[in-house]
């Protein structure tokens, strides 16, 4: 696999085993609330959101459908009362995302359709719909009205000799021409080309000047990111002899045995399990077995984390692509700079982090960067900029996004919660910083027409989950008219 596909198996891997987590943590109760359904439509979003960026039409599709559905139970009151009916959908369309995504380990493309799932979920949705109030009808329709289709993907490069995509990657192709026409560097484009300082590392892909402290207020001085040393010591040595041949790993002799009791353990479970089936083909599974298959998976996800120590190399190219599709898509004129994209980084988080950045990415594009004409008359370069950073600083991971848009708008934000009913106090006694975090609770969004990208209050829902579930810390900075820093610190 390339590494944007590989990037995107790891992602999918990871929420659809939290939704199965989910599922097993839920099993037994009457009805599901809307933590579970919050927790459930963040999962589906983001694979949705993803699979689209890959042309995964089939995945893209049915978790658009899925994502319909889930939207009929959000909402302060609501609950799944039929519990049964709603996993039995839900482990299918997992089963089916998995079995789909599990192609790419062998080289071939995810084609397969879950017709009978999807005619299943439309008939789920075309009942609720047909239970709601007409202000319910009128808020599904304004998320859910047909948009155009996006208009630049990401086209992975063959596997295997299989040319079907030929003719869509010329045509992309010839779509990336045009952006780069469009926002290639240098004073044309308002923001001037200017040499790096020295010792302060390169931005991918562009010639663009070093990154400075910015008026929306993340403060710190740029530094140099490069490669960090001294960044743990148990993996002794990795890296190509050459372009062409694979990773070497020096293993230490803990992690070996690790990894060797790991499946000598599996063998001997598997030749258990195979003892005891019947020739009808069922069997039991005792509690024991279960514990020794958790023992199992401790070791081995020990070793994997040990020996897949990863990059943003991947992650910041997938942010590029966001970037240069939105910019087409919404007639703005938008460059992003990606600067210390070779930090290191626990291969597992950077799945989980990956996720979180679409979402700033993206709302930094629809809902910072102004227009042309609108820059213009602020006195403003015509092309808006996003700074995508990664650092390590005393041995903390730092990730900022900066963009000079027109910041956040408070007053929006807290008209929109009291419309939820979600204030706890008179609006007029919210601070800037309780209005951020009213930002991040889901439903919340100035959007008032939901296009691709925005409008459905789950993007900074998702950015606030993933920071508390990785233990970080989430900071927002703003300046109306100058700009936004979002910074997350791990």
């Amino acid at each position: 696999m390339d590494p944007m596909t590989e990037l995107f198996y790891d992602e999918s891997n990871t929420i659809l085993q939290e939704l199965r987590k989910g599922m097993v943590t839920c099993k037994g109760m009457s009805a599901y609330g809307q933590d579970i359904v919050e927790s459930v439509f963040r999962g589906v979003h983001t694979l949705k959101a993803s699979s689209t960026m890959m042309m995964f039409e089939n995945l893209s599709e049915l978790s658009k459908s899925l994502e319909q559905m889930l939207f009929c139970f959000r909402g302060e009151g609501k609950e799944i009362a039929d519990t049964q009916r709603f996993d039995d959908i839900l482990v299918s369309y997992v089963d089916f995302f998995e079995s789909e995504t599990d192609q790419l380990t062998l080289g071939k493309t995810p084609e397969e359709r879950a017709d009978d799932l999807a005619d299943k979920i439309k008939a789920y949705t075309e009942e609720l719909t047909g239970d709601m109030e007409e202000e319910e009808i009128e808020a599904y329709r304004k998320h859910y009205s047909t948009q155009p289709k996006r208009q630049i993907y990401y086209i992975a490069g063959d596997s295997e000799g299989d040319g079907a995509e030929t003719a869509d990657k010329s045509e992309a192709e010839k779509t990336e021409e045009n952006i780069q026409t469009l926002i290639k560097p240098g004073s044309e484009d308002g923001i001037p080309a200017e040499k790096e300082e020295e010792g302060s590392g390169t931005y991918a892909s562009r010639d663009v000047p070093s990154c400075e402290a910015d008026a929306a207020g993340c403060g710190e001085d740029e530094k140099a990111s490069g490669s960090v040393k001294g960044q743990g010591n148990s993996l002794a040595a990795f890296g190509k002899d050459s372009d062409n041949s694979p990773k070497r790993y020096v293993i230490s002799e803990n992690k070996r045995e690790m990894l060797f009791r790991g499946i000598r353990n599996l063998q001997r479970m598997v030749n258990s399990l195979e003892y005891s089936v019947t020739e009808e083909g069922t069997g039991e599974f005792t509690l024991e077995q279960l514990e020794k298959l958790r023992e199992i998976e401790r070791d081995l996800v020990q070793v994997k984390k040990y020996l897949t120590k990863a990059d943003f190399v991947p992650v910041a190219k997938k942010m590029e692509i966001v970037v240069d599709e939105m910019s087409m898509k919404l007639g703005k004129r938008v460059r992003l700079l990606v600067k210390g994209e070779h930090t290191p980084i626990d291969f597992e988080m950077r799945e989980k982090i990956s996720n979180a950045l679409i979402h700033i990415i993206r709302n930094a594009v629809d809902h910072g960067i102004e227009d042309m004409d609108e820059r213009e008359r602020m006195g403003k370069a015509p092309v808006g900029l996003i700074k995508l950073r990664f650092t390590i600083e005393n041995g903390a991971l730092r990730i900022s996004v900066k963009d000079d848009g027109r910041g956040i708008d408070t007053k929006a934000i807290i008209e929109k919660a009291e419309e939820q009913g979600m204030l706890e106090k008179p609006a007029t006694e919210y601070t800037r910083d309780e209005a951020y975090a009213l930002m991040l609770r889901s439903g919340v969004t100035t959007t008032e027409i939901p296009n691709d990208y925005s409008g459905r209050g789950v993007g900074m829902d998702v950015i606030a989950h993933t920071v508390e579930e990785l233990g970080g810390k989430l900071k927002i900075t703003s300046q109306f008219d100058e700009g936004t820093a979002i910074t997350m610190k791990f």
